[in-house]
């Protein structure tokens, strides 16, 4: 008697048994039972596409993880990436593909902090000081794992890219003097702590190593900001002088950024499409006469 799952032979007499005591018809290849353990039918889940293929039902959870999102069948293959200093253990909760959702805080093309929808819809009632705690530990958990010259590539974000983090999540613009006094505050708050574990040595290592990157920002925030500043009065002086002056009262200043030269203005939502116009022609006559490309922020 050969059952399926492995070569190996039995005679008619002890042919293999399930836990149940009946008949065995497969032996069990999962991470669990690793073809040591065999089962009847009535305690096999065959995969939904690919009937060859039978696990027992500890196995096939392991193997083919449930997504965590109701009504969902896709595999949980991404694990939930949600942990704070105070709880360095994350959700872990499952995830498929579809409904993993990437909170981009290393950059458009590094792989961002995989969250869960309970974890994702909570980030915009976390306040600032809450989600740099977040990232924080989420840096300090992939800088703990993988190779040393792989952890020495693992890095806090800029406080400029935080800047717009903080945007995007709570519509809360703060500038890089403030940001930067909420991470000063963290690492105090930090180094009072006793006693010191791995994980806390290693966020006071990063957060060391990312205050001279806050120096520079802060630095040319100020210089941006100036420069910035003139291009956003003759935005306000071409609202006024094509008649739009509800929207020279309503738009403010928010960043500049010279290397692309983008103007970041913040326009209340009722009239961000007055701003724009159709098409997004207003804004494009806008740029037109004032020499840079304009942004609406998010917040």
């Amino acid at each position: 008697v050969f059952l399926e799952g492995s070569l190996r032979a039995s005679c008619l007499g002890h042919t293999p048994v399930c836990r149940c005591g009946a008949r065995a018809k497969v032996w069990c290849g999962g991470p669990k039972c690793r073809t040591r353990t065999a089962w009847c039918e009535t305690h096999l889940r065959r995969h939904p596409g690919d009937p060859t293929v039978a696990y027992c039902e500890d196995c096939y959870a392991e193997r083919f993880p449930a997504c965590e999102h109701e009504h969902c069948t896709g595999s949980g293959y991404i694990r939930c990436e949600h942990r704070t200093l105070s709880g360095m253990k994350p959700c872990g909760r499952r995830i498929c593909t579809e409904h993993a959702r990437r909170w981009q805080v290393y950059g458009s093309y590094n792989r961002g902090l995989a969250l869960c929808t309970p974890h994702h819809l909570r980030l915009s009632s976390t306040p600032p000081e809450g989600l740099i705690d977040m990232i924080l530990a989420g840096t300090v958990a992939r800088s703990s794992r993988g190779r040393s010259a792989t952890r020495r590539r693992v890095q806090l974000p800029r406080i400029s890219i935080v800047r717009h983090i903080l945007i995007n999540t709570r519509r809360a613009v703060l500038d890089m003097e403030a940001i930067d006094l909420l991470f000063t505050a963290l690492e105090q708050g930090l180094r009072g702590r006793t006693p010191r574990d791995t994980n806390l040595s290693t966020a006071l290592d990063l957060l060391s190593r990312h205050r001279v990157s806050r120096r520079e920002d802060v630095e040319r925030f100020r210089e941006q900001h100036v420069e910035g500043r003139g291009h956003y009065d003759r935005l306000v002086q071409e609202l006024r002088r094509g008649g739009r002056y509800e929207l020279a009262e309503a738009v403010e200043f928010s960043d500049f950024r010279p290397r692309s030269g983008i103007l970041f203005v913040r326009v209340p939502e009722r009239l961000q499409g007055l701003f724009r116009g159709k098409g997004g022609s207003s804004v494009r006559q806008l740029e037109q006469r004032v020499g840079v490309k304009i942004q609406v922020e998010r917040g």
